[in-house]
């Protein structure tokens, strides 16, 4: 089993590759996948690198299983439906033979399969002084501050974005009792890395 990274780097899957990294898996670059080598490639997120790639290798023997680890929620026009209907047309058309999702509902409304996404120690330390009531590590939309208004400020951890704010992602997770988790749209799916988060953090 391998781990296909695209060469954009995309910040918000940085907790995804340190999981990666701790759970020591091979890692290579999406355009290093070789269709005809016979072995299991996970890509995550998916971009515009992997479709392309596979076009090219045209005429190749598909003895890799290149499954998508779909980790984002439905969104714009068409949500959920659009979603399942685009992520199982690229298993019709052989770019993907499995779409992963980690939330059980919405791999029940797509019919994609559903894989737990885990957590590790190695995400996160607790503590046992607690400066915070609650964090959640998301950006603060209109329907997530009808919830964030009606709290105190001053027992809100912040969200720590860039990381390397003072204080610390580290520094808030560590010192916050529980961790609150809003969806920022109406679809009731799960964050899976955010979980994967929380829980290394052994937050509520």
């Amino acid at each position: 089993i391998v781990f296909a990274k695209t060469r954009y780097k995309y910040d918000s899957y940085t907790d995804f590759w340190t999981l990666v990294e701790l759970s020591q898996f091979e890692t290579i670059y999406v355009d290093e996948i070789d269709l005809a080598k016979p072995r299991v490639v996970i890509c995550s997120p998916m971009n515009g690198e992997l479709p392309p790639h596979m076009a090219n290798q045209q005429g190749k023997p598909h003895n890799a299983h290149i499954i998508h680890w779909c980790l984002e929620r439905p969104s714009g026009a068409g949500g959920v439906y659009n979603y399942g209907k685009s992520n199982r047309a690229r298993i019709y058309d052989r770019t993907l033979d499995e779409v992963w999702v980690s939330d059980r509902a919405m791999a029940s409304e797509t019919m994609l399969k559903f894989v737990v996404c885990g957590s590790d120690y190695g995400l996160g330390e607790p503590s046992e002084k607690k400066l915070y009531d609650f964090c959640h590590m998301s950006y603060s939309t209109d329907r997530r501050k009808r919830v964030y208004n009606h709290f105190d400020p001053k027992v809100i951890g912040p969200n720590c974005w860039p990381w390397d704010t003072d204080p610390s992602r580290d520094h808030v997770l560590k010192h916050s009792r529980f961790a609150l988790n809003i969806h920022q749209d109406q679809y009731p799916f799960q964050e899976p890395l955010r979980w994967a988060l929380f829980a290394a953090y052994g937050l509520p």
